[in-house]
């Protein structure tokens, strides 16, 4: 028996340090992919006209205005608003990242 439970550490050891492995490869991919994303932004944002550049601003303003209102007008509470959707996204990888964990 203490055979088996030797085994077992052993397998959870190794798939832990598989998992933190991936887990460090993707933040790699993740950072590559960002830079890239802002090199291409910055390209794009470089070649606006000031025509477009201007309704651009006023849709965010817009986005600002529907967000404020919803949220009492204040940055605090567009804050907290955003806080909630971020964890409501990040819901399913935290699921994903529960059942790794227990493999």
């Amino acid at each position: 028996m203490g055979h088996r439970q030797t085994r077992t550490n052993t397998d959870k050891s190794a798939t832990l340090k598989r998992n933190k492995r991936i887990v460090r490869q993707m933040l790699r991919g993740y950072a590559r992919v960002n830079e890239f994303t802002q090199a291409e932004e910055r390209e794009w944002a470089a070649r606006l006209t000031p025509e477009e550049a201007r309704r651009i601003f006023v849709e965010l303003c817009q986005v600002w205005e529907r967000s404020g209102a919803k949220a009492g007008g204040n940055w605090q509470a567009v804050d907290r608003l955003r806080i909630k959707e971020l964890v409501e996204a990040q819901r399913p990888f935290a699921h994903v990242a529960r059942r790794v964990r227990r493999t």
